[in-house]
């Protein structure tokens, strides 16, 4: 069995030469990490609150957008792991509408450059070029499908109206996700 000991407040320096006991950091700046107050640190600047880091625009990525089910839009998909689609892409936003917004959480199919030759899998949809304002032919990764903060977002290139590639997409995500119906 684990013993426990009771804590011994250390013996910490307070300006030159002071030594005191008690509650407080046990060097300058460790409150700030804690998240509470403590004495200001020459050339540190104080950090905001947990809840209101998320909120500030980090690594080229702004302030939410209001996006909406089948918009086609740029994302900022980094960091990743593994096999993920990462960097600045164009993904396909696949979400409800009225329980994503006020979250600031969208879910995301990332979209790929297809080439000539490279075979469609089937829970991938082929977009021509010119859908919805894409550059170029793109297939939609319904197996990379992802939630991410609505503030990775640009706003909408385009919406994709056509019911026939929406239809192969959400086929395709149910495939996937083994829902069934499809």
């Amino acid at each position: 069995m684990r013993r426990v000991r009771a804590r011994q407040e250390p013996t910490r320096r307070r300006g030159p030469g002071v030594l005191f006991r008690g509650p407080g950091p046990a060097r300058p700046g460790a409150a700030l990490r804690r998240g509470r107050p403590g004495p200001p640190v020459p050339g540190r600047q104080r950090r905001r609150p947990a809840g209101l880091r998320g909120a500030r625009p980090r690594g080229g990525q702004g302030a939410p957008v209001s996006v909406r089910k089948w918009d086609l839009a740029w994302a900022f998909l980094d960091p990743t792991v593994g096999h993920e689609q990462a960097g600045r892409r164009p993904v396909l936003v696949f979400c409800n509408d009225v329980i994503a917004g006020p979250i600031g959480l969208v879910t995301v199919l990332p979209l790929t450059t297809w080439r000539t030759g490279r075979r469609v899998y089937p829970t991938e949809v082929l977009l021509p070029s010119g859908t919805a304002g894409l550059p170029e032919a793109s297939l939609v990764l319904a197996h990379q499908v992802r939630t991410i903060s609505a503030g990775r977002l640009s706003p909408a290139m385009g919406s994709l109206e056509d019911p026939v590639p929406r239809e192969q997409v959400a086929t395709a995500l149910r495939l996937w996700l083994d829902l069934g119906g499809g």
